[in-house]
């Protein structure tokens, strides 16, 4: 059981120049609306499926108190997204969001003892399984 790395995401002031800059430093390319009104900015590694997302502030963070943010984005692997939660506190992570909804979509975020970050999110398996029962009963 692991989890699949995703995205690494990375809260920023200006998320929109902050992404473009990385993007032509790191030879990133941009993956859909890559415009500052989208909350997400996301350029993908060349090659690869893990992507770079930037977004912007969003717990009021302004001025001299703003702490840049660099967490983790995974999705399960070879299990469920429970699976994974529960795999990932038996190895001494801390639960510190729980936005798992009712209709099993969502994610969690763990932190590990330094206050390293990932959020987990459903295995490509459980998305696909949601799709087919969304378009089954369209």
């Amino acid at each position: 059981m692991s989890a699949r790395l995703e995205a690494i995401n990375i809260t920023c002031r200006d998320h929109a120049a902050s992404g473009a800059r990385w993007a032509e430093i790191l030879g990133l390319e941009p993956e859909g609306d890559i415009t500052s009104a989208n909350d997400f900015i996301t350029y993908r590694i060349p090659g690869t499926k893990v992507y770079f997302a930037f977004q912007p502030l969003d717990n009021g963070e302004v001025g001299d108190t703003f702490v840049p943010r660099i967490h983790l984005d995974a999705v399960a692997s070879g299990n469920t997204r429970e699976q994974e939660l529960e795999n990932l506190l038996a190895r001494g992570m801390t639960l510190v969001v729980d936005a798992r909804t009712a209709d099993g979509a969502g994610w969690f975020t763990v932190e590990d003892v330094d206050g390293t970050q990932i959020c987990v999110g459903r295995s490509d398996e459980e998305r696909a399984a949601a799709k087919t029962a969304r378009e089954g009963s369209a």
